[in-house]
C-alpha cells in the first residue's frame, strides 16, 4: 500500500494533493524488504528488512515507492526488485 496525507485529504496510487503544511507519505510491505521512497527519479528515504516506512515531504512532484526483496542467487545475497508503485502527485501550493 502506498498513500499520502495532507492533514486535510487521503489520497492512494494515481492522485494528486496539495501540499499544505507537508505531506505524510506511508510505504506498507506485505513482508519485511528493503522499501524506497522515489522523488522525481532519485531515491529520498529507505528503511532496510522493514514492513512499514512513513515519511513526511515538503516539496511538490511526484513521488513513488519500491519494495525490494533480499534473495540468494547462489551463495550471493542480492535485492531484487518486487514492487514498484504508481505515482501519488503532490502539487505546489501556487
Amino acid at each position: 500500500m502506498f498513500s499520502a496525507d495532507n492533514g486535510l485529504v487521503r489520497a492512494i496510487m494515481g492522485d494528486e494533493l496539495k501540499l499544505v503544511e507537508g505531506v505524510t507519505l506511508h510505504v506498507l510491505s506485505p513482508r519485511p524488504a528493503l522499501l524506497r521512497l522515489i522523488h522525481e527519479g532519485g531515491v529520498i528515504a529507505r528503511a532496510a528488512n522493514a514492513a512499514d516506512m512513513v515519511i513526511t515531504v515538503y516539496r511538490p512532484g511526484a513521488y513513488r515507492a519500491e519494495v525490494l526483496l533480499n534473495t540468494y542467487r547462489g551463495f550471493k545475497k542480492v535485492c531484487r526488485p518486487w514492487i514498484y508503485s504508481n505515482p501519488i502527485y503532490v502539487l505546489g501550493n501556487g
